[in-house]
């Protein structure tokens, strides 16, 4: 049956990049606009969303193919006909040991019924702070690039010995090819915006995204300060540990209590700090080398 929308109504999807700001626009921004319908992350766990997350980046073709039908079911119930729609998930351009065309083409499957009224937001970041910044925050990094330490990528960009597979990693962060692709595969109403503006001033980012969206927010703008995960010493701390902590009942026993007895504000840092402090694993980077990162892309024209 084919589904009927206003002329008022527009899908504006949100897909990343992890580590550029989304998840504090997700907690403190999206949902307060007020002429929008937010479909994304809340306090409350959506296992709809997560759902469609899970199914887009990790099942097989054949599962995918499956679930198709039941994925555009779930979406088409959270959305308003007649009304801006706001959908945000920055996971969908994790780094992957597919890459992020299967994941668009995924999303182009879901959402194809909206393609006219369909625009695609992408926050990007300097390439040597978002690669790194991942890099630290989740292992899973590692694994794609297939190496033990993060200095091993920069040495070989030094030695100009890259492999098949680091340079498959390094395409998922080449932002004009990932335009391009979006553009051919999902929508042609692509935007980007950096993550540097956000950080130097949240303030005045806000209210240009808000003006240029036509989004209206009455409420005040609730500023925090963004870490900028800016690495001055040789030094960096990981998340690399958590998969092998004994005491992870321990870590979700006290997650509940944070959730239930503070401000969402307060636990957003609380919770990071807390299992960085106690779980952290460090490791030396050869900071000297990071700038080859922005080299390699600068190379491409970038």
């Amino acid at each position: 049956m084919k589904q009927i929308y206003s002329n008022k109504f527009k899908l504006i999807i949100c897909i990343g990049y992890p580590k550029t700001g989304t998840t504090y626009l997700q907690n403190f921004f999206f949902d307060k606009i007020e002429n929008i319908n937010y479909i994304g992350i809340r306090k409350k766990f959506d296992s709809d969303l997560f759902h469609i997350r899970n199914s887009v980046i990790k099942n097989s073709d054949k599962d995918f193919k499956k679930n198709l039908p039941s994925l555009k079911s779930i979406f088409r119930k959270k959305i308003i006909k007649n009304s801006i729609n706001l959908y945000s998930d920055e996971h969908f351009l994790n780094p992957s040991f597919s890459g992020y065309e299967r994941t668009i083409k995924r999303l182009n499957q879901i959402f194809i019924e909206f393609k006219k009224n369909l625009t695609v937001i992408v926050f990007k970041r300097k390439q040597s702070d978002l690669i790194l910044s991942n890099y630290k925050e989740s292992e899973h990094v590692k694994k794609v690039l297939k190496i033990n330490s993060f200095n091993e990528i920069l040495v070989k960009l030094k030695k100009n010995m890259l492999n098949r597979n680091d340079e498959f990693f390094l395409e998922q962060y080449d932002f004009h090819k990932l335009k391009k692709y979006l553009v051919k595969n999902l929508s042609r109403k692509i935007i980007f915006y950096n993550y540097e503006d956000f950080a130097k001033n949240n303030k005045r980012f806000l209210n240009n995204f808000l003006r240029k969206n036509k989004f209206i927010m009455n409420d005040k703008i609730e500023l925090i300060k963004i870490n900028k995960n800016l690495i001055k010493k040789d030094t960096i701390k990981t998340k690399h540990n958590m998969k092998n902590i004994v005491l992870k009942n321990w870590i979700i026993f006290i997650k509940k209590i944070l959730i239930n007895i503070l401000p969402l504000k307060i636990r957003y840092f609380l919770e990071d700090k807390i299992i960085m402090i106690i779980f952290f694993k460090k490791e030396k980077v050869k900071l000297e080398l990071l700038s080859l990162i922005d080299n390699y892309y600068k190379k491409k024209g970038q």
